[in-house]
């Protein structure tokens, strides 16, 4: 019974912070100064083009509407189009999976064990220099 309450409780735990790292970014782009368009608007645009721009991006509407939206897609998982490669973002996150995950995966490994076999070293060497000087290595690194 432990484990499964601790468990449930370290989930819970997960979906709060998530739910509060997706509102503080949230906030964080409304916040900042320049428009978030810019980058596809064109200056020549007539006004009416970029109110029909702004519209398409929902960004004609309140804050809270804006929000509700946002959370509403990340739940869906529809990450709307990247303004940097005209393409939709799953499309754009999918493609560079494999190379993360191929860069990711040996380096944690590795992480893994150097720590394991440090922690060990450490354990057994207690108040020594040898202890010090991993323990400063381990924080640096980290």
């Amino acid at each position: 019974m432990g484990m499964t309450k601790y468990l449930f409780r370290r989930v819970i735990e997960g979906v709060i912070t998530l739910f509060i790292v997706i509102t503080i970014t949230f906030f964080l782009f409304r916040i900042m100064p320049g428009d978030p368009l810019s980058t596809i608007m064109d200056p020549k645009m007539t006004p009416e083009v970029k109110a029909a721009i702004r519209h398409s991006y929902g960004l004609d509407k309140s804050i809270l509407v804006q929000y509700g939206l946002y959370i509403k897609n990340m739940l869906t998982l529809n990450l709307g189009d990247s303004f940097y490669y005209s393409r939709p973002v799953t499309e754009v996150l999918a493609r560079r999976i494999p190379n993360t995950l191929l860069l990711f995966t040996p380096a944690t490994v590795l992480a893994a064990v150097l720590g394991i076999m440090l922690g060990r070293i450490i354990a057994w060497r207690r108040n020594s220099k040898l202890e010090y000087s991993l323990t400063l290595v381990g924080l640096f690194f980290t």
